[in-house]
């Protein structure tokens, strides 16, 4: 990553065309000048999907300070926490209890209630069931890692541990802080109703909590009971 990526695309255009890189600098198109090229990044919805699949916390950033942006704010750590939490609350959350610093969770003084994580995971599986339902949500199930299988959940619920039973119905995002150890997402249970869940542990080694959290995730798909 670079702080000039424009200048740094336009030097790079240039050493492969054998021009100066040093003669490359910024500047107005003039009116009706011809296109050489254009690049376009990837529908918002395709990276939320990649931010929560495989826990990018620098496109975790970006989307936050994008939401800023959206809202006229400054897209600062600042800006982008408070208007991360303006937006959940103006969509009928209730962030009692959570404060964010950042938008990648990687400070350890952000804190977020398991019970609202479970309701914008809850809003998001939900079926439509009208035109004002807010389908925007649905990349955030649809980037959920599935338990062995992908993400960041590749290489857990392994066969023959607890959560083995969990491989293939486990849907569900991770969070790894020194002392702090997060699991969630949604599993479909024996009676084949989907479940919303959140877990999350502090003050504990993650090494020694995974397995725990991920043999919970799994048992809750093997709950029939109503």
């Amino acid at each position: 990553r670079v702080a000039d990526p424009a200048l740094t695309a336009g030097r790079a255009l240039a050493g492969l065309l054998g021009a100066d890189a040093g003669s490359v600098a910024e500047a107005t198109a003039a009116p009706g000048a011809a296109a050489l090229g254009t690049v376009a990044s990837a529908p918002i919805s395709d990276l939320v999907e990649h931010t929560i699949r495989a826990s990018d916390n620098v496109l975790a950033e970006v989307l936050a300070r994008e939401v800023a942006i959206e809202r006229k704010a400054e897209p600062s750590f600042d800006g982008a926490a408070a208007q991360t939490l303006v937006a959940l609350s103006q969509a009928g959350f209730d962030t009692a209890g959570a404060q964010l610093v950042d938008g990648s969770g990687l400070s350890t003084t952000d804190r977020v209630p398991a019970q609202l994580l479970g309701a914008v995971l809850a809003q998001a599986a939900a079926p439509a069931q009208g035109v004002r339902d807010t389908q925007f949500l649905r990349p955030i199930i649809t980037g959920l890692p599935v338990a062995g299988g992908d993400g960041t959940l590749a290489d857990r619920f392994t066969t023959g541990t607890p959560s083995s039973s969990g491989r293939g119905v486990v849907r569900a995002k991770t969070g790894t802080l020194t002392g702090v150890s997060s699991l969630a997402g949604i599993v479909t249970d024996a009676d084949g109703r989907l479940l919303v869940f959140a877990l999350m542990s502090n003050g504990v080694n993650p090494g020694l909590v995974r397995p725990k959290l991920d043999a919970i995730a799994a048992q809750l798909g093997r709950c029939g009971c109503h």
